[in-house]
């Protein structure tokens, strides 16, 4: 017997669950090779199986679970003799392949092992009964977390999932993409992370191959091209929105970036739209 559940994704989520469901399946039962567009966890609980991606094939049983990534061709089957019961999550948003990356889950390495008896499918059931009865978006999302800490905890990465130095230049980005129509400099960022600012730069260049300086200007001239798109806006409206008061200072900082001006670069990319 199958069951699966759609849930409608919270507003302004990067992650979030599109669907969740469990099967208990029939003896040789098996899906693809077939491709999805989503973060595919399957988390078994009884019963064994195989699982084939990138051209290796994992024998599975209980207390394991397999990731499929996006766009990934991959095939499954249960075993002929004692097919697996598994429970899967559906993992949507722009957040999700790069959230089981940084857990060092990835299409080389796509199988979780639970460290203690269901630890991980607990918090799974949860999400399917919830997502069954009256539960809102919200609460399923903080199921979710919860399921992706426990995944770093079987991990052994908990809160350690990237070296140090990485989680400076990622909580950099953070509070760049968080900030940028306020024109935050590297000092800003610096006092922040409470780093000094050039062991901040000296970071960026060896994390991002950049400046921080450059990663933010840059930064702030790709939200601009995305509001330029929009005709209802002025040029002055958007160098605003990413934290130019001054529209002369706004036209020379996008000319900079990207060789026209915001007027010419709008004209040309309206038109080929």
């Amino acid at each position: 017997m199958m069951q699966s559940f759609i849930i409608p994704p919270p507003p302004s989520s990067d992650l979030y669950v599109f669907n969740v469901g469990s099967q208990r399946c029939p003896k040789n039962h098996s899906h693809g090779p077939a491709v999805r567009r989503n973060v595919l966890v399957h988390y078994i609980y009884e019963g064994k199986g195989l699982f084939e991606s990138a051209g290796k094939k994992y024998n599975l049983s209980a207390g394991q679970a397999f990731v499929i990534f996006p766009q990934q061709t991959t095939f499954y089957k249960a075993d002929g003799g004692e097919p697996w019961h598994y429970r899967w999550i559906e993992i949507a948003g722009e957040g999700a392949p790069k959230v089981f990356s940084q857990l060092g889950i990835s299409i080389d390495n796509p199988i979780i092992k639970d460290h203690t008896p269901f630890y991980m499918g607990h918090v799974l059931a949860k999400i399917e009964n919830a997502a069954s009865g009256s539960a809102s978006a919200y609460n399923i999302c903080s199921y979710l977390w919860d399921f992706v800490y426990r995944i770093s905890e079987c991990r052994g990465v908990a809160e350690t999932i990237m070296s140090g130095k990485e989680l400076y230049v990622e909580r950099a980005i953070e509070y760049i993409d968080a900030n940028y129509w306020r024109s935050p400099s590297v000092l800003d960022i610096a006092e922040y992370l409470g780093i000094d600012r050039g062991y901040l730069s000296k970071l960026f260049k060896e994390y991002r191959g950049v400046s921080p300086q450059k990663y933010i200007i840059e930064y702030r001239m790709g939200i601009a091209k995305e509001l330029l798109m929009r005709d209802n806006l002025t040029v002055g409206d958007v160098g605003r929105s990413v934290g130019f008061e001054d529209q002369l200072a706004f036209s020379k900082a996008f000319k900079k970036v990207t060789g026209m001006s915001p007027s010419l670069w709008r004209s040309q990319n309206l038109i080929s739209r």
